[in-house]
């Protein structure tokens, strides 16, 4: 997967998140910076997210690490780019943990030492959904963004944001951006679906969850997105297949079963209304 500007970056598996009506939404998470491996050392959790700070963490020293910075560049700027590579990579340990409030810390000194990484910004913005700070993380995929207009994850995280205030054609804007730049997110696919029902076109997100369980088949919350798109169309047997591949993939998934539930609930015989007796005249 392609992120920041250019750059590989390997990723932590997307967050899902239940909205209403069974619909479930992904995160793209946090990006490691390449200049350093993984299982570096990890310094103790921290309480919170303080103001950024350059000594937010202790740096894990590694033979042989490199930053990719402007040969030109002075010393002091080269140290701190270097730094600020080390934090992301430390507060990308925390979140691959768990520990979100360890990460932020990370990343918000790593965003005060090098203001123009936008993995930086978009790793920071990762860890204040996951805090529940979304305003504060809005703020940050909106500056990953300026410093890198076609950054897809930053459109797509945005995007559901943005449907999450109800902004919805901004959230469509953005996520098809995201579409756009990289037409292989599965994960840009769903949420587009999300916000297209949201929106009363269930043809169209039909086809974008369709077009996600196609790119990525064991995407267990494309399916039950999917299979809710159908019992709205009351393709019933249709939607008892998606449910039944994500049960497949995992068993004990919840938002499928309650499909299978809900499907089970459309095939009850409706109840027959009475008719209202006609007044004797």
């Amino acid at each position: 997967m392609k992120s920041g500007k250019g750059s590989s970056f390997p990723v932590v598996p997307v967050i899902a998140l239940a909205l209403g009506a069974g619909l479930v939404i992904s995160f793209s998470g946090a990006f490691k910076n390449p200049s350093q491996p993984s299982g570096s050392t990890v310094p103790p959790p921290v309480a919170g997210v303080p103001p950024p700070s350059t000594n937010a963490a202790a740096p894990a020293t590694t033979a042989n690490t490199f930053s990719l910075v402007d040969p030109a560049a002075s010393e002091t700027e080269m140290t701190d780019a270097v730094r600020a590579t080390e934090l992301v990579n430390i507060g990308t340990d925390f979140y691959q943990q768990g520990n979100y409030l360890g990460a932020a810390t990370n990343y918000a000194a790593a965003v005060a030492l090098s203001p123009e990484d936008e993995a930086a910004h978009f790793n920071l913005a990762s860890a204040l959904v996951r805090l529940g700070r979304n305003a504060e993380a809005k703020m940050e995929y909106l500056e990953a963004l300026k410093l890198f207009p076609d950054y897809s994850e930053a459109h797509n995280n945005l995007g559901n944001l943005l449907a999450g205030e109800d902004k919805l054609a901004e959230a469509a804007e953005h996520i098809g951006t995201a579409i756009q730049l990289t037409p292989e997110s599965s994960s840009a696919q769903n949420n587009l679906g999300i916000v297209l029902m949201r929106q009363g076109k269930i043809n169209e997100a039909i086809q974008r969850f369709t077009e996600a369980v196609r790119l990525q088949p064991d995407y267990l919350e494309a399916h039950c997105n999917l299979g809710n798109a159908l019992i709205g169309q009351g393709k019933l047997a249709e939607a008892t297949a998606e449910f039944e591949a994500a049960l497949k993939v995992k068993a004990d998934f919840e938002p499928a079963h309650r499909g299978l539930a809900r499907v089970a609930q459309a095939r009850q015989p409706k109840p027959l209304v009475p008719n209202s007796p006609v007044p004797l005249r």
